[in-house]
């Protein structure tokens, strides 16, 4: 039930509902009307079973102009749509020299997004304290999320970081990349990831400091991997960890300064 007239600014819809603020992205009609007409309507997810493509499958395309704007364009929905963030940094990465495979996993985001065409970012009201893995936190605590999939690249084995930040239930801020060394074990590549979203974090309560809005309660940081919990909030690790020491130290640092804490959160339902 909409309550007030939606309103526009830089090419975002607001839409004020009565649970919840909804931001969307105008832009994605244009795509599909303008660009890719005919494309049939599908309820697919945003990766499909060929996501570990390599930079040299397939044929070369004879006008990569054409994925080069269809990939650009997917990439500027990223602003309010997460979901699609981990897949689009994947087809991102063979803008220099794209293949037949790419424009075909390009074009499945295109049924994913036709197909979901509603969807976007919800911001609403918290009226008590949120309860995540058994902690209760404040509605205006940061709480993060960390994965890595780890050796993903078939071409060079670095892995590819992924995270998500809420302030109280709303997400504020995500990111997909790939990291730049590879990493020896999946806990490796984890703790990276870990340690990415805890930098994040860290600038993020700095400027809700700055705004007057402190946190009374650490930065809640979650992540799939036991060994790299461990690492986390065990010193004993430490001679085990050398190859990453400067992450070991970051995030051990915010540990004992109390800003902020890491728990094990399982990823299968």
């Amino acid at each position: 039930m909409i309550l007030a007239p939606y309103l526009t600014f830089w090419d975002l819809r607001l839409i004020p509902h009565h649970l919840a603020s909804i931001f969307c992205k105008l832009s994605i009609l244009l795509i599909f009307s303008n660009d890719i007409p005919r494309l049939i309507i599908s309820h697919a997810l945003p990766v499909c079973g060929f996501f570990q493509m390599s930079s040299l499958d397939g044929q070369l395309l004879s006008d990569p102009a054409e994925y080069r704007h269809l990939v650009a364009s997917i990439q500027y929905l990223t602003f309010t749509r997460p979901d699609i963030s981990f897949v689009v940094n994947h087809v991102a990465q063979f803008m220099s020299t794209p293949r037949s495979p790419h424009l075909v996993a390009a074009k499945h985001i295109l049924r994913y997004l036709k197909g979901s065409l509603g969807f976007g970012l919800s911001f609403g009201r918290s009226h008590g304290p949120l309860t995540l893995c058994g902690f209760n936190t404040l509605f205006h605590t940061l709480h993060g999320f960390s994965d890595a999939d780890w050796a993903s690249c078939p071409d060079t084995r670095h892995s590819t970081t992924g995270f998500c930040v809420f302030l109280g239930p709303n997400i504020i801020f995500w990111s997909a990349k790939k990291q730049h060394t590879v990493s020896h074990s999946s806990a490796e590549a984890e703790y990276r990831s870990l340690a990415h979203v805890c930098a994040d974090t860290t600038w993020i309560s700095y400027l809700l400091h700055e705004l007057a809005i402190p946190s009374s309660s650490p930065t809640l940081l979650l992540c799939d991997n036991l060994s790299t919990t461990y690492m986390a909030i065990n010193p004993v690790f430490y001679a085990r960890t050398k190859h990453i020491e400067l992450d070991y130290h970051f995030i051990q640092e915010r540990i004992l300064s109390f800003s902020h804490r890491v728990h094990f959160v399982s990823s299968t339902g």
